[in-house]
């Protein structure tokens, strides 16, 4: 299933990822994340074959191949970050932090797991995250900075729900 999700991306939505990586009314992200994460297939195989793929094919532009390969990068780092420092996953890396007066707010942690929030594109996303297992990197960033900078919840609830959800 990877190699196939891996060919797929090629073929359909590597040519403008650069831009379109960004725009969740966009199918351009490659879908591979569950696929990488299980060990299906490697980061080198996926990186050699963006190469490849974008030497065949004149429609992918080198702002395509630097784009993707630079998030399967920032996604390395991320890893490379947890596996030295695994607090990360359950501890605020500004200890400063500690002290912030998080709400307590069960009905509105509620509202935002199951996209309740009334506003659209928050609860588009938690709503494809809970029929599919997926949700756009951009909408991910969106919906994380609304539970804690709008909902004032702890980030943990929200890496929590990701974890349970999220393929």
């Amino acid at each position: 299933g990877a190699q196939e999700k891996l060919d797929n991306f090629f073929e359909s939505a590597f040519s403008g990822y650069a831009e379109g990586r960004n725009r969740p009314d966009y199918r351009s992200t490659s879908l591979l994340a569950p696929h990488l994460r299980f060990g299906e297939i490697s980061i080198r195989d996926v990186f050699q074959r963006a190469g490849e793929a974008a030497h065949l094919n004149p429609k992918i532009s080198d702002a395509d191949l630097r784009s993707f390969r630079s998030e399967l990068g920032w996604r390395e780092f991320s890893n490379h970050l947890l596996f030295h420092n695994p607090a990360l996953a359950s501890e605020n890396y500004n200890r400063t932090f500690d002290a912030f007066p998080w709400a307590d707010n069960a009905p509105a942690l509620h509202a935002w797991q199951r996209g309740l929030t009334g506003y659209p594109i928050v609860d588009a996303g938690m709503r494809e995250l809970w029929q599919t297992g997926f949700m756009h990197n951009r909408v991910r960033m969106i919906v994380a900075s609304f539970l804690i900078k709008h909902l004032l919840i702890d980030w943990r609830f929200g890496e929590n729900w990701f974890w349970d959800t999220l393929l």
